[in-house]
């Protein structure tokens, strides 16, 4: 049996419904639906409350507010399935996925197998996966080491070009063996990045995984969610989502340092659009600077700017890191308000 655990914060009902209707509509019969209900409005209750009429596989959970990772540890331990799959009630699947995913594991004897995703725009998709000619590709031993790498440095390891386009750090779109993840669980401390925390602990411990050209997943791209992901303490969460990685890639077998300082990088630009620069911020351009010239000091990124490898960098983080070890704040900021015009389309 696959075990379905479903967060849910005031959905959409819509969404949700498009989401449970393609999980019934499964080829693959033996499953759960747990919707773990993570502190909704009284009468949204209700209508959750709803679904277990449809159909006796569909349980549901309410708890308080306490954030995603509470949740999908509470479904962790309500599963009675020999199998784990986690899906964001925005999204939907693919009628195919636990009939392929069971398969692949069973038949493979895969701890884990990846699929490829769908990432659905308004007016758009795009297909995010392996490349590879072959249906599936096995990865044992050292060379789950790739995939770990490309978790933790948000880029992809240059001696696995097939890694390149596939999105890694999610726990959905992927069927885990339950057993796989006994003795885990998410950080309910961390608000950002927690899923891909979580991911390269597992995969410490897996021992043969595969990844498929399938697509079983779809993930909605809402375009106006960068406006709703500005928040006011966004350095302290980012840096404490910093510090849990700089713990664990100290307790990797062969540290991947590098991987971690790009990683730094990667989060620093991302500050830089979805806060810094934000529309929501009301900081003026001196009190950006100010900011800028404080982070730089601080002792994540300061150690980061000082022991990153530029050869592993892309030319504008290669930019940004010759700034920043410069403390060059003004030149920083300037980059960045040139480099969010040319994105403010995509981006917002």
């Amino acid at each position: 049996m696959v075990s379905i655990i479903i967060p849910i914060y005031n959905t959409e009902k819509l969404f949700l419904e498009k989401c449970i209707k393609s999980i019934l509509e499964q080829s693959y019969e033996a499953f759960e639906i747990l919707l773990i209900d993570d502190g909704s409005k009284k009468e949204y209750i209700r209508y959750l409350d709803e679904f277990s009429n449809i159909d006796s596989r569909i349980k549901t959970f309410h708890s308080k507010n306490r954030g995603v990772s509470y949740a999908r540890n509470k479904g962790l331990k309500l599963a009675k399935g020999e199998f784990v799959v986690f899906v964001d009630a925005d999204d939907w699947i693919e009628k195919s996925f636990l009939e392929q995913a069971v398969e692949y594991i069973e038949n493979e004897q895969l701890d884990l197998v990846i699929g490829s995703v769908c990432k659905q725009y308004k007016n758009k998709k795009e297909i995010k996966g392996i490349i590879t000619e072959k249906k599936i590709l096995i990865y044992e031993g050292n060379h789950i080491q790739s995939i770990v790498k490309q978790i933790i440095s948000c880029s992809s390891d240059q001696n696995s070009p097939e890694l390149k386009n596939c999105m890694m750090g999610a726990v959905w779109c992927k069927m885990y063996r339950k057993r796989l993840l006994d003795g885990y669980e998410f950080n309910e401390k961390i608000q950002l990045a927690e899923d891909s925390l979580f991911n390269v602990e597992i995969l410490g411990k897996a021992k043969k995984i595969g990844l498929t050209t399938d697509v079983w997943y779809n993930y909605r791209i809402n375009n106006d969610s960068a406006l709703k992901r500005y928040r006011d303490n966004y350095l302290e969460e980012i840096e404490q989502t910093l510090g849990a990685y700089k713990i664990l890639v100290g307790k990797q077998k062969i540290p991947l340092w590098n991987e971690y300082y790009i990683r730094v990088m990667k989060e620093f630009s991302t500050m830089m659009y979805q806060y810094i620069l934000h529309p929501k911020s009301k900081m003026n351009f001196r009190q950006k600077y100010g900011y800028i010239k404080k982070i730089l000091n601080r002792t994540i990124w300061k150690e980061a700017f000082k022991s990153c490898n530029i050869q592993k960098l892309d030319n504008k983080h290669k930019i940004q890191l010759i700034l920043g070890k410069m403390n060059f704040s003004i030149l920083i900021l300037c980059l960045y308000y040139v480099s969010n015009k040319r994105q403010q389309k995509k981006l917002f």
